[in-house]
Order: C-alpha cells, then structure tokens, then sequence
C-alpha cells in the first residue's frame, strides 16, 4: 500500500476531504454545550496556565519584532479610536408607533406595533 495513503489512514483530519466532511452539523460536538461552561477556573489552575506560558515556554518569547513591522503597526492604528465595539457601532433608527406612543429601533417596531399594535385595534 501507498505509504501517503497509510498516513492518510492514520491521520484521516490531515485530508481535506475528510475535513470538510468533519465541519458543522457534522460534526461530533456541533450544538452540545460544553463541559465546563460558566464554570470559574479556580485559582490553581490559573496559576498553572500562567505557569505554562510564562518566559521562555511563551510562544513569542525571544522574537523581537522587526523596526519595519513596529512603524507599520504604528501607522496603521494611528488615527484610531480606541474605544469598545458599543460605542464604535453605529447609532439606530429610532422610531414611534402612532397608535401607543411607544418608540424602538426601526427593525424590530413594526413586528409588534403600528399595523400590529394593541392600541389599533
């Protein structure tokens, strides 16, 4: 047998094929909630996750970067407020319904108000 389809075997997530068969609703965990969500990480096991990325053992620890690359990140983020996605989002239409007086967002009033409003009918 082929020595790259014995890999291929062994290793069946290095195929594209098999990935994207692998991906979304086929996929073994897709809408399962996971084991430890909303569970707080105790104070161990945050020192120990600090432990394990500290120093030498960080993935960029030693990899200066480059005067090139400091100047471009410089001047790609110059000019840029740096505030939250809330404040940077973009201020919705706010509208009345005739009928109760009620104001909303644009896209979500005429579900329940104007045509619709419990005060129309």
């Amino acid at each position: 047998m082929n020595e790259f389809y014995v890999y291929l075997y062994r290793n069946p997530m290095k195929c594209p094929e098999v990935r994207a068969k692998m991906r979304g609703v086929n996929h073994w965990a897709y809408g399962k909630t996971p084991y430890n969500k909303g569970v707080p990480m105790t104070s161990e096991q945050r020192a120990k996750l600090r432990a394990a990325f500290t120093g030498e053992k960080h993935p960029g620890y030693g990899k200066p970067c480059s005067d090139e690359r400091r100047a471009a990140i410089s001047k790609a983020t110059t000019g840029i407020k740096k505030s939250t996605t809330i404040n940077m989002r973009k201020p919705r239409r706010v509208v009345a319904c005739p009928h109760c007086g009620k104001a909303g967002g644009a896209n979500n009033m005429p579900r329940w108000h104007f045509d619709n409003c419990k005060e129309f009918a």
